[in-house]
């Protein structure tokens, strides 16, 4: 993702000493005249103004300014000597920078007032024009959010507790049925049933869609349309440009650098075409009560063909006052339940049945 530069903006610092608030260029404090410490933060400024000049570019692009090992004041990236001491630098201390301090906000910020004499200054102000105070910044206020409704009942808060409490009940119940033996019972096939089906597809132009360079063979095109394939980090030709929020980073000079972070889409033909292919069409069925599953079968026209077929079968158990079925695609397996033979079967805890033994 591509970090574009759209400006720069002046910052702030808060001395620590009296609370004044200064300029970020300035190197000592206005109210009580302490020297920047290195560990002090610059911060967004009470108004936001984009500067595009290429002075103040020049000016952050220098680098973090550098505090001197002997006396501690803040000279330029590119200073040999300190303007106070005349110290060399070498081996002075570099400022911070890389920071996020938020996103750009150049609407009109409220006015301060005076905490001495309650002048209303303008949100620029670091003392006040009526009696010279220092002026503190008040923080900007964020949106509140939304508070979220309350439920329209305590019972409809209770109600995915009450659900997970029943699925584990469930489960342990299943669980615990599972584990036993299953019964051994004996049981007369009074009854049996299989349904057969065939496939067939129908060979049929069909509409379908896809990057131009990626239609197959045989397809014809209708139409085609521009559509993002891709996003890069850097600009290409005919790329479109996409570019989320501008925030603010310390340069570690005053200013702050404003960004946006990028990203390039490029766009390419996307198009519906025709094509003729293998469709699923309709299903022949058959049925029966007998031991004999069949297929339907009938002509097939030249853009039909058979794509598959299967057969359902089952028999019925009676034991007793209660019916099992048994489902099986074995169809050797299928015959060998005449209607009327006797057989044990094996019934679990879930009612399923399955035949173990013919007994007669």
């Amino acid at each position: 993702m591509a970090k574009k530069t759209i400006g720069y903006i002046a910052l702030e610092w808060t001395c620590p000493t009296c609370g004044s608030v200064n300029e970020g260029k300035a190197r000592t404090c206005h109210g009580c005249g302490a020297q920047m410490p290195p560990d002090v933060a610059f911060h967004l400024p009470g108004q936001q103004a984009l500067d595009k000049s290429e002075q103040t570019a020049k000016q952050a692009k220098a680098g973090p300014d550098i505090h001197c090992p002997f006396c501690g004041t803040r000279n330029p990236a590119t200073a040999k000597v300190c303007s106070q001491c005349g110290g060399v630098l070498a081996k002075g201390q570099r400022r911070e920078a890389g920071q996020v301090l938020g996103a750009l906000d150049t609407s009109e910020a409220p006015g301060i007032a005076c905490p001495s004499c309650g002048e209303l200054n303008a949100a620029t102000a670091t003392e006040c024009v009526n009696c010279g105070s220092p002026l503190a910044r008040p923080p900007r206020q964020e949106p509140s959010p939304v508070a979220e409704k309350e439920s329209a009942s305590s019972g409809r808060r209770w109600l995915p507790i009450l659900v997970v409490i029943g699925l584990i009940i469930c489960a342990l119940a299943l669980f615990m049925n599972i584990g036993q033996a299953p019964e051994s019972i004996e049981g007369t096939v009074v009854g049996t049933s299989w349904v057969s089906s065939v496939s067939i597809e129908q060979y049929a132009p069909v509409t379908q869609e896809a990057w131009h360079d990626r239609i197959p063979q045989g397809g014809e095109v209708v139409e085609c349309w521009q559509k993002v394939r891709h996003t890069v980090d850097e600009p290409v030709d005919g790329a479109l440009e996409v570019c989320g929020t501008p925030y603010v980073i310390d340069t570690g000079t005053g200013q702050g650098q404003v960004v946006q972070d990028c990203v390039y889409e490029v766009s390419d033909d996307w198009c519906r075409y025709t094509i003729w292919l293998w469709q699923p069409g309709q299903s022949l069925r058959m049925e029966g009560r007998d031991l004999n599953p069949q297929y339907a079968t009938g002509s097939l026209a030249d853009d039909q063909r058979v794509s598959g077929q299967g057969v359902d079968m089952k028999v019925i158990f009676q034991a007793g006052d209660r019916n099992f079925g048994y489902n099986t695609n074995d169809l050797a397996r299928f015959q060998s339940f005449p209607v009327g033979s006797r057989w044990e079967l094996e019934v679990n805890a879930l009612g399923g049945a399955k035949p173990v033994r013919r007994i007669e």
